[in-house]
């Protein structure tokens, strides 16, 4: 006899993703790790649930949560909490401060995994306790002694993470994250507030860029007496590299000094406040007093006069920013079109083949002169 039943399926296949002729659905089990390696991470980012008291006061009096070792004198729910750490380990990094607490090749900081599993060739034994303060040099990368233990990529990527001149709330962080030290709630919700108006200035930036009608754009000098940093970033796709550039101009268009940053791996805008950084730093350095920052991203701008400092990738760099403003006697900051900033917009783009690290130019490089030029005699470009 023939049955008019429905054929069952294995669940398995039920969950495979519909590209694959599944449902797209997600496994009971996956939930539910998720959902307490959730509460893992409340332990860690939100002490002050008075759960998380609880938890800790029991559980945590000379311990910290992710080096806890289970007994099975806890209650089954902490011991499912524990047990879920594995997914936290998955998606949680130490962020470089001042690099002192943080072991170069056991701890998770530059990628997904320890330095130690990339490593081409057996770490020397001088080597293999390093902290990563021992890499930093004057707030800067130092990498020679990495050059022959890492691929290159990772070497990219480890150059373009920014370090902080000024503060260590990364360092905080760690503490709190790591090392179970507890921090003021307050701290945190002050960060994420300002998480919120970088993401609100994101938004109201990608709403204004739209330009409807055609306009003649060139470079304005600045001000007698005042010296301009016009600043730009560049991003190869195929490799992810990336580059910025900065140029001091004065009031007659004239060089003044330059720089090209090969900043590792990283995205355009982080390149841009690499450059505004580093740029600011030189003109500090030259004992300028008066000066007009200028740059073709609107995001960074505003970030930058709103004087906001979020948590994400671009905090340190902002941070260091705003500190080195302040120097300066009289200083403004302006958004410009790339046709206004064609110089170290080319600058930018033609030293993805340099060393990683900054290059200075007191002098104008080969190659740019005539492009220096249109901005001396203030050639117009049209922009549709």
């Amino acid at each position: 006899m023939h049955s008019n039943k429905p054929h069952l399926v294995n669940w398995n296949n039920v969950c495979l993703p519909k590209k694959y002729a599944g449902l797209g659905l997600r496994t009971a089990r996956d939930c539910n790790r998720a959902l307490i390696a959730k509460l893992g991470w409340h332990m860690l980012s939100r002490s002050n649930k008075p759960w998380c008291q609880a938890f800790t006061y029991k559980y945590l009096r000379s311990d910290s949560f992710l080096s806890c070792n289970p007994t099975p004198s806890f209650s089954a729910t902490w011991r499912s909490i524990l047990k879920c750490r594995d997914v936290l380990h998955l998606g949680i990094r130490w962020r470089v401060g001042s690099g002192v607490q943080i072991q170069l090749w056991h701890y998770v900081w530059a990628s997904n995994s320890k330095l130690l599993d990339f490593a081409l060739t057996r770490i020397p034994r001088h080597l293999i306790d390093l902290l990563v303060a021992a890499i930093i040099h004057n707030s800067e990368w130092n990498l020679a002694q990495l050059t022959r233990l890492l691929p290159d990529n990772l070497l990219h990527v480890i150059a373009a993470i920014p370090l902080p001149i000024t503060s260590h709330l990364e360092d905080t962080m760690n503490k709190l994250i790591f090392e179970a030290q507890r921090i003021r709630p307050l701290i945190i919700t002050q960060q994420a507030s300002k998480l919120a108006l970088e993401t609100k200035l994101a938004f109201e930036a990608k709403a204004t860029l739209t330009l409807k009608t055609p306009r003649w754009v060139n470079w304005t000098p600045p001000p007698q007496h005042f010296l301009k940093l016009n600043i730009d970033g560049s991003h190869d796709h195929s490799s992810g590299k990336t580059t910025t550039g900065g140029l001091l101009h004065d009031h007659c268009g004239c060089w003044h000094h330059g720089f090209v940053i090969n900043v590792g791996i990283a995205t355009s805008f982080l390149a841009k406040l690499w450059g505004c950084k580093e740029g600011v730093k030189l003109a500090v350095s030259l004992g300028v007093q008066q000066l007009i920052l200028e740059m073709d991203s609107l995001l960074a701008i505003q970030l930058i006069q709103a004087r906001k400092v979020s948590t994400g990738a671009a905090s340190m760099l902002l941070s260091d920013i705003f500190f080195l403003l302040d120097s300066f006697t009289s200083c403004s900051v302006h958004h410009t079109l790339r046709e206004g900033n064609a110089t170290v917009d080319y600058m930018a783009s033609v030293v993805h083949n340099l060393e990683l690290g900054t290059t200075f130019f007191p002098t104008p490089p080969m190659g740019i002169s005539l492009i220096l030029q249109n901005d001396c005699t203030r050639t117009m470009f049209s922009r549709n």
